[in-house]
């Protein structure tokens, strides 16, 4: 998806469109100033504005831990916020297999990660400046562990920059411009639109809560034992 089926989308909802206006280079570039002003805004009220990125590196022999990031990390990607659930393990074949993303206390009750074979299961420390991935067991083989990251995104220069959103964040970024819009335009204001923006904006107060995470300075070491608190 591009920023330009935002603003398409925000365009038509408030009806600028629904009697064959095409878009031209001034009604764009009004819309993609407003959304460089809201995702500004947004992120510092905290709302940590996220898009899903397919990464992928490749496991070494033995080693099941890795830092993620770009402050000297093991891997040299963005810090997620969050892996999601599935990931896999390709091996030299081309073969996939299914690695689950499981919670702090699932990988905790894991009796033995030393066991060398292919790991079936992760879990992520989205701790900073670097994250890190703890896998189930050391890998038997140098095998290359693929996954779908959500990341922190940037103010957007150009309405063709791709960006795939997670829903709630696609659908409170079409609200919220759709009543900019409205409003540079000279056009009334629907009740409902303002109700669809409340409704948003309070899912994403509650996802931005949840990804405020801290973790103590004994994150995972010797007997992985690390407490989360709250921030990030």
């Amino acid at each position: 998806m591009k920023y330009s089926a935002v603003i398409q989308d925000a365009y038509e909802d408030i009806g600028f469109l629904s009697k064959g206006r095409q878009l031209d280079g001034h009604d764009t570039a009004v819309a993609l100033r407003a959304i460089q002003r809201i995702l500004g805004l947004w992120s510092e009220s905290g709302w940590l504005v996220t898009s899903v990125v397919k990464q992928s590196f490749s496991l070494v022999v033995g080693t099941n831990s890795y830092t993620i990031g770009t402050s000297s990390a093991d891997v040299s990607n963005a810090r997620p916020t969050t892996i999601l659930d599935p990931c896999f393990v390709e091996d030299s074949g081309g073969n996939r297999y299914g690695v689950k993303v499981i919670t702090r206390d699932q990988y905790n009750r894991i009796p033995d990660v030393t066991v060398s074979q292919r790991p079936t299961r992760l879990y992520y420390l989205p701790s900073a400046p670097n994250g890190t991935i703890y896998l189930d067991s050391k890998p038997a083989s140098a095998e290359t562990l693929y996954y779908d990251a959500e990341e922190p995104i940037t103010e957007p220069t150009k309405q063709t920059t791709e960006i795939t959103l997670a829903p709630s964040y696609r659908q409170a970024l079409v609200a919220k411009l759709r009543l900019e819009l409205a409003t540079k335009k000279g056009m009334p204001v629907d009740p409902y639109w303002m109700q669809d923006w409340r409704e948003a904006k309070a899912v994403l107060t509650t996802r931005a809560a949840a990804h405020r995470v801290t973790v103590s300075p004994c994150e995972m070491a010797g007997a992985r034992e690390y407490n989360v608190l709250a921030d990030m």
